[in-house]
């Protein structure tokens, strides 16, 4: 709700802080209205479900931080204790079934080009014009059964796509590695525990311990 009616703003429109507080206040009374009075709820939320789903990047990034990151999520369920929420209801929130329903924030990254032709090459979507986020979600519902992550997952290419696609280095990835058998992807595998996963490190800058090859699911 924070993010209702907000938009892309200009770098003109943030000048006017007097203006910008009006705004802020219409917009808070606007979603006060709104949930306090069900069929104007309702209303919105159909609206939502029907033209908006795949277009609110801000949002799905909000909602997963309160359900995923452990900074948020200790505040976001006192908050809902609060509201009179047991432990059943935490459990399903908390949920891999309630994560697997988050959806991909689209933005440039993961539609970054060099990136979506690399990781849709020879499947039906190849020629597909939809937003990645569209396909993986569709894909995702027809083969679920057979995977293990899900969509939201893959909003990690604003930090893999400027270090692998952007610097042209193919050769090291684990994604471009399914398509040709002669890169050096296994080269950069330590398979150490002592060591951060260095996959991880140069793809994403993400320090991680490395789990062992019986227990790496990139490899």
């Amino acid at each position: 709700m924070t993010y209702y009616e907000i938009g892309q703003p200009k770098s003109s429109d943030l000048g006017d802080f007097a203006d910008n507080v009006r705004k802020a206040s219409d917009r808070k009374n606007k979603i006060k209205d709104i949930l306090s009075n069900p069929d104007k709820f309702n209303h919105e939320y159909n609206t939502f479900l029907k033209d908006k789903v795949f277009n609110q990047k801000r949002a799905w990034c909000s909602l997963r931080d309160f359900l995923k990151s452990p900074e948020f999520k200790q505040y976001f369920k006192v908050a809902l204790s609060d509201e009179s929420l047991g432990d059943n209801d935490f459990i399903k929130l908390f949920s891999h079934e309630a994560l697997i329903q988050l959806e991909l924030p689209g933005d440039v990254w993961n539609n970054n080009s060099k990136f979506r032709n690399c990781i849709l090459k020879d499947t039906d979507y190849e020629k597909s014009k939809e937003a990645l986020n569209k396909i993986l979600r569709e894909y995702f519902n027809k083969n679920n059964q057979h995977i293990i992550g899900y969509p939201e997952q893959f909003d990690i290419t604003f930090d893999f796509v400027p270090r692998m696609c952007d610097l042209n280095n193919c050769d090291l990835c684990p994604i471009y590695r399914t398509n040709n058998k002669d890169n050096n992807f296994n080269r950069i595998c330590l398979n150490n525990k002592n060591m951060y996963c260095p996959v991880i490190l140069v793809g994403c800058n993400y320090k991680n311990n490395c789990k062992g090859n019986d227990k790496c699911k990139i490899i």
